[in-house]
């Protein structure tokens, strides 16, 4: 592992920790979520630590991503070699529009090595009364600025749909994306990409197991897709 990198993540690391120490006594709901996801033609790993917290009014936290360094062939290990972890803040405010509507706009702010990055984004949900379903739509504009000056800046749109059905313990998620880039081709030369999934989880107490298969894009220059797997734990402080 990279000494600045292991700095950088011990660093991150101890400062979950004191959050999680608080937040059970700050929080209306809040949630410590672990995920490690592979791309199966690329052979890429990455792992996601996020916490996160609300109010009646509000809801904030943040997250670290982090990988392992590239091999000669592009594929990365499940764990070992860490580079440079990503970390990233997350706020906003939610709005009950009535009983099934709501609105939530907010921004995403941090970095990494070598960029900083800015996320604008607004969710509007659909809960239907008298159905165990949740229903949400997203709009988020992501902007990666560069700190080398040869290296021009990346803009991004990305509009989710989303559809959680509850029965009992179980969930079923089925998810797509539609990614607009405005900066470089992101997929097959072009500048438009997609991706969609299909996830269970299962809740276990305080716990939740889940697990998603995706397929994804995997070169900006080719038609290549690939298969995405994700599987986490989340521990919910609220329940």
């Amino acid at each position: 592992m990279d000494a600045t990198a292991n700095k950088q993540l011990v660093g991150i690391v101890i400062i979950v920790i004191c959050c999680l120490g608080v937040m059970p006594r700050l929080s209306y709901g809040g949630s410590l979520d672990y995920r490690h996801e592979y791309k199966h033609h690329t052979e890429q790993h990455n792992n996601r630590l996020k916490l996160s917290y609300s109010t009646s009014a509000f809801y904030y936290g943040g997250f670290v991503k982090f990988a392992t360094e590239k091999n000669p062939d592009g594929s990365q290990d499940a764990f070992g070699r860490i580079k440079a972890p990503e970390a990233m803040l997350d706020v906003g405010t939610k709005h009950k529009i009535n009983e099934q509507w709501y609105f939530r706009p907010g921004i995403r702010a941090g970095g990494g090595k070598g960029f900083h990055a800015t996320d604008l984004q607004a969710r509007l949900g659909f809960n239907p009364q008298g159905v165990p379903l949740k229903t949400y739509a997203r709009y988020r504009r992501s902007i990666k600025n560069y700190h080398q000056s040869d290296k021009k800046s990346t803009v991004k749109n990305k509009l989710t749909l989303s559809l959680i059905y509850s029965h009992g313990a179980n969930k079923l998620l089925l998810k797509t994306n539609v990614i607009r880039a405005e900066t470089k081709p992101i997929y097959h030369n072009k500048k438009t990409d997609y991706d969609y999934s299909l996830g269970y989880s299962r809740d276990i107490q305080q716990w939740q197991l889940y697990m998603e298969v995706a397929e994804v894009s995997a070169h900006s220059k080719t038609a290549t897709r690939q298969a995405r797997t994700r599987v986490g734990v989340k521990y919910n402080f609220d329940k």
